[in-house]
């Protein structure tokens, strides 16, 4: 039976999620990962915190009511995404700053500890791993049953690489040797993978097109520094490094347009929708561009650098800043719609499922090691995150990508609908706040039903 079914037949199917997850929070009598269930509270637009001694800068993929993600405690967690609740914790030997790729039932992430993993995303258990001989922060992609990875995070790295690893057996298919370390996440399509490596030693960074079956290098572009990661749109690639964002021929590299909109270096990876390119950068500002042109649409300012890369869904823009707000943008005027202050800094990129954000984050206290959170925060709409960057599984993901590994990108940009790096974090609650917490769901989903949004 599903676990929705106790809901009002009434409501439509995705505010009937919306609406149940915050129930489902509410009730919640505890954790082992400190969830925090805030119904009820002053500011319920937050359905759930999941309190973790860890600091969180991967980005979350949720597939079949699941979130997977990585932490800085060298953990990958599975958790439920109507309770905050672990499912299960993977252990490797290395910080997790990849973000997964979840395809079938088998969840693909890299680690500082040099490896790749193939991990069951049922059970927790471990399928194979793959040791790179460097650490990794890239995060992977996976088409026609090969897994393609980045590796050499760390300055100096001696022997950066991009990897085709067989996603049954974790055997090496082929090795490409970068010239920087590539930390950024990878995109395949019409037999090329796409991916950005950055020589800090010289201060640039290089887009590459390699193919897919050889290995070998069909076309590199200068773009400058920054570990953005490219995303493609109309047989363009975006692309942002040093001072601006680029739009590349996908088959050839050549120019379309560059606009400068940075000083240094962007962190914020590009995703585009409805002929827009949305992007963060280091100025303090949320840019957007038209994908043909590279003209200003609109500009909109933060309190600090956005290394959080923006998700659409329901023609807004939602993205998170080191400032530690979570902003909603009106995607076609650039208004603001609401900013949530989590206080945390916010480097995760933010995917949402049925309406419902979900964001990792990283707290540095003064006086203790760092730490941070997991959110799923209400957006006051019932839709999931579109643009290029989300559906094709970069820097995490949700299920439209898994099953559509297969399908060409070209058209993902126009939709219908619109960092720097430097167990139980939050405790549980009991009985009697369990009770107060039902109160305050029993009252919002009366309020959802009379209309009142």
């Amino acid at each position: 039976m599903s676990k929705w079914n106790h809901i009002p037949e009434m409501l439509s199917t995705n505010s009937t999620r919306r609406t149940a997850l915050k129930l489902a929070a509410a009730t919640v009598v505890g954790s082992a990962l400190g969830t925090t269930a805030v119904a009820g509270q002053t500011n319920d637009r937050v359905v759930w915190e999941n309190g973790l001694e860890d600091i969180v800068p991967s980005s979350p993929t949720i597939v079949d009511e699941t979130l997977y993600i990585g932490t800085n405690g060298s953990e990958i967690y599975a958790i439920d995404t109507s309770t905050g609740n672990e499912e299960w914790v993977f252990e490797t030997d290395g910080f997790v700053n990849s973000s997964p790729a979840v395809v079938d039932e088998t969840l693909y992430i890299g680690s500082n500890d040099n490896k790749v993993y193939a991990i069951d995303r049922n059970s927790g258990e471990q399928q194979w791993q793959f040791d790179t001989g460097e650490n990794i922060r890239s995060s992977p992609t996976v088409a026609d049953g090969t897994v393609f990875i980045g590796n050499g995070e760390a300055q100096g790295a001696d022997d950066p690489s991009v990897y085709a690893i067989n996603a049954t057996t974790g055997e090496q298919e082929w090795r490409f040797e970068a010239d920087g370390r590539v930390a950024s996440g990878l995109i395949v399509d019409d037999g090329l993978v796409y991916v950005k490596a950055t020589d800090n030693v010289d201060f640039d960074g290089f887009i590459y097109a390699i193919s897919t079956d050889s290995g070998n290098l069909e076309w590199s572009k200068s773009v400058g520094l920054g570990r953005s990661s490219p995303t493609i749109a109309d047989d363009t690639v975006f692309a942002a490094g040093g001072q601006g964002v680029f739009a590349l021929d996908k088959a050839s590299g050549e120019e379309q347009w560059m606009v400068e909109i940075n000083e240094f270096s962007i962190s914020s990876s590009p995703t585009v929708a409805n002929g827009t390119v949305y992007i963060g950068t280091h100025e303090n500002e949320v840019v957007a561009l038209n994908a043909d042109s590279g003209t200003e649409e609109w500009t909109f300012p933060t309190e600090e650098l956005v290394g959080s890369s923006p998700t659409i869904a329901e023609q807004t823009v939602f993205v998170g800043s080191d400032g530690g707000n979570i902003y909603s943008i009106d995607a076609n005027s650039g208004d603001e719609n609401w900013q949530l202050s989590v206080d945390d800094e916010i480097h995760s990129s933010p995917t949402i499922i049925d309406g419902i954000l979900y964001v990792g984050t990283i707290q540095r206290n003064p006086d203790s090691s760092p730490d941070g959170s997991i959110f799923a925060i209400d957006t006051d709409h019932d839709s999931s995150s579109e643009g290029s960057r989300v559906n094709q599984g970069i820097l995490g993901h949700h299920h439209v990508w898994t099953e559509e590994t297969d399908d060409e990108t070209d058209e993902i940009g126009d939709v219908d609908d619109g960092y720097e790096e430097t167990d139980d974090g939050v405790p549980g609650f009991g009985a009697p706040s369990a009770i107060a917490g039902l109160a305050g769901a029993g009252y919002l989903l009366q309020r959802r039903l009379g209309g009142n949004e």
